[in-house]
């Protein structure tokens, strides 16, 4: 199940099976920008610098530790992110 990182440091499911464009826009707040992370993708804001989006600590520190320092992400990722496994990625 793909997880919804929220800036306020609240996680939760995210059905991505049953999502649309709309659905990943609400969640995130904007138009979505797709990162590709080792076990499937992140998607994001695209425009979180230019919208002044408030860090995303959890989501940052999780990913980290989930693949390591070399990760090349942003200093910290902005707004609220999704985490989508790569077994769901087919639903993108």
């Amino acid at each position: 199940m793909a997880t919804l990182w929220r800036v306020d440091g609240t996680c939760e499911e995210f059905d991505i099976e049953h999502a649309d464009l709309v659905m990943l826009q609400e969640a995130v707040g904007g138009y979505v920008e797709y990162i590709n992370v080792p076990g499937g993708a992140l998607i994001c804001n695209e425009d979180g610098k230019m919208k002044n989006l408030s860090p995303n600590f959890m989501a940052t520190r999780m990913l980290k530790e989930l693949f390591g320092p070399d990760l090349r992400i942003p200093t910290f990722l902005l707004g609220n992110v999704i985490l989508v496994p790569s077994d769901e990625m087919k639903y993108l």
